[in-house]
């Protein structure tokens, strides 16, 4: 048989087929339809009914479906609809649907996003698997199981080993490397390349406390915002197992204290320092003043003889009970210094006039010695001459 018969039998064979195969609701050719096969949705209904037309691979007697490449739609007097397209086993049983809209779904019929994969919880099955040619999985979700109704998120290395977990339950980790925000090259496990203003925020203002980072007037600020309760800075010495702690509470600071009362800053225990500036409101120097009433040494005695305490200076009880002021202390240990600066003037000028005094006494009892001896001589020589009388 030469090629002209045997092409002839092709033709033959193919129009054939061709001429079995169309009717007005299957369409199959070479041309026409432009996509090789179409199949029409043309059904005579009344009423709202729906249909299912596709391709399916089935058992030898049609009783079980494989799987099918069809759609799903109603229709009624007016026309048909498409309401999804699907592989599957049948409308009702798919494995993957295809929505007008472009949404697919897995495990669903209803996805509401480019794609949803749905699936009943079971223990520790996963949901969604990302993997490599050696049949690792890298990224993967995974059910918790024990009855918890949530997923985590899992990568792995390349030893197959948990790195990253993302839990909306439990503990979420990153095991492994530094991680980075707004840098692409962390040089430290956590590294956050940002401005200060709002770089990150921990907590909730109106719950417990926060704290955040901000940038106000030209500063960097670190910020922490308490709510009812004080916000407390806890320090601990692992090796002593030593722990020290700041609080601030209503405005003021404590340093290993609660107790503040109205102080800016308390502290339980001591502070060094190599200098202390205090700015005092006023000073001691109207003890100089010529209207300052210098009280005398007689009036500090009786003072002290009753009270046991110097004037304007607090009780020891009274420090014990009260504390002090240091500004204030200073001021009033100055005015101290100064009245006794003025007793000692004082003193000075008294030793000084009596000096004096016993400098004239001296030199009038020289001359009173001096004309003693001269007195004896004349008496000497008065003598001597009622003698030769």
């Amino acid at each position: 048989m030469n090629y002209k018969a045997k092409i002839l039998i092709i033709i033959c064979i193919i129009a054939s087929i061709e001429a079995k195969a169309q009717n007005e609701n299957i369409l199959i050719g070479l041309n026409s339809p432009a996509y090789g096969v179409s199949i029409k949705t043309n059904f005579n209904s009344t009423g709202l009914a729906g249909w299912a037309r596709g391709f399916s691979i089935s058992n030898e007697d049609l009783t079980e479906k494989f799987i099918s490449f069809s759609a799903k739609g109603t229709t009624d007097q007016n026309g048909s609809s498409f309401d999804y397209g699907y592989i599957g086993r049948k409308y009702n049983d798919t494995f993957m649907v295809f929505r007008p809209n472009g949404n697919i779904g897995i495990g669903t019929t209803t996805p509401y996003a480019p794609l949803v994969i749905a699936k009943t919880p079971s223990s520790y099955a996963k949901q969604f698997v990302l993997t490599d040619d050696s049949g690792k999985y890298n990224l993967f979700t995974e059910y918790p199981g024990d009855g918890k109704n949530y997923l985590n998120l899992y990568m792995k290395n390349e030893n197959n080993s948990k790195k990253v977990r993302i839990s909306p339950q439990g503990s979420s980790y990153f095991n492994g490397g530094n991680i980075g925000i707004g840098t692409q090259s962390p040089t430290a496990k956590l590294e956050i390349k940002s401005g200060l203003g709002n770089a990150f925020s921990v907590g909730s203002s109106n719950e417990g406390g926060r704290i955040y980072t901000s940038y106000e007037n030209n500063s960097g600020t670190l910020n922490f915002t308490e709510h009812d309760d004080p916000f407390v800075l806890s320090f601990t010495q692992a090796s002593t197992n030593t722990n020290e702690k700041i609080i601030f509470d209503q405005g003021n600071f404590g340093i290993g204290t609660t107790t503040m009362g109205s102080h800016k800053l308390a502290v339980e225990g001591s502070i060094g320092a190599r200098e202390i500036k205090v700015e005092a409101n006023g000073w001691s120097d109207f003890v100089f003043e010529n209207t300052y009433q210098l009280p005398s040494l007689k009036e500090v005695e009786n003072h002290i003889q009753q009270k046991g305490h110097l004037k304007d200076i607090p009780s020891a009880k009274e420090v014990e009970e009260n504390g002090i002021f240091l500004g204030e202390m200073d001021a009033k240990l100055l005015q101290k210094i100064e009245e006794l600066t003025l007793y000692t003037i004082a003193q000075e000028k008294k030793i000084l006039s009596l000096e004096n005094k016993n400098s004239t006494i001296e030199k009038l009892e020289k001359e009173n010695e001096f004309l003693t001896a001269k007195l004896l001589e004349l008496q000497k020589r008065i003598q001597k001459l009622e003698n030769k009388n």
